[in-house]
This record gives C-alpha cells, structure tokens and sequence, in this order.
C-alpha cells in the first residue's frame, strides 16, 4: 500500500513538472482517504477530470492514476471492474484528444 501512495506521490510530483499544474484535489484525496481509496474513487469520477486531460494533452497518461491501476505491480490490489473502468476512462479521454485535434486540423 505504501509503494501505491509512493508512486502517486512521484506521479504528481513529476506530472506538475511537465505540465505546471498542481494536482492538489489528488494529494488531498489520497492523504485524507488513503491510497487505495482515493484512487478507486478517482477513477469513477464521471465529471470532466481536468488532470487527467493535462496528462493525456502532454502524452503522460502514464502519470495517471488511472495508469497505476493498469500497472501490473497492483493488479492485486485492484478489482477487474477498477481496471476496465480506467481503461475506459483513459479511452475516452484520448479519444477527446483526437477529436480536438482533428477540429483543429
């Protein structure tokens, strides 16, 4: 549980290097619910994720935490029904992506 925490941490740390953005909303979630809990209930957030979005623009979605649930370290950790939702979620986040990028074209 404390090399999950540990990688979000980095994930975050590293993520707001790239991007310059704060991922506070995710440290607090994490701090006050603890690891596991925050990431499950991130990734069944259905309001747009701003973060996540950020991530995905600067071709990081594997700073995400919805990537740590794909992570084959924490499939123990996670249910099927967590990784299918984070999988469908980084799709249609990419898929977002695409779309903005073909209206720009």
């Amino acid at each position: 549980m404390f090399e999950l925490y540990n990688d979000i941490i980095e994930s975050c740390r590293e993520a707001g290097l790239i991007k310059n953005y704060k991922f506070n909303k995710v440290l607090q979630m994490v701090n006050n619910k603890g690891a596991l809990l925050a990431v499950k209930e991130i990734i069944r957030l259905e309001e747009d994720v701003e973060a996540l979005q950020e991530l995905i623009e600067s071709g990081r979605e594997d700073l995400s935490v919805e990537a740590l649930v794909l992570n084959e370290k924490y499939k123990d950790q996670f249910t099927d029904e967590d990784r299918m939702l984070a999988k469908e979620k980084l799709a249609i986040y990419k898929r977002k992506k695409e779309i903005v990028e073909e209206v720009q074209e």
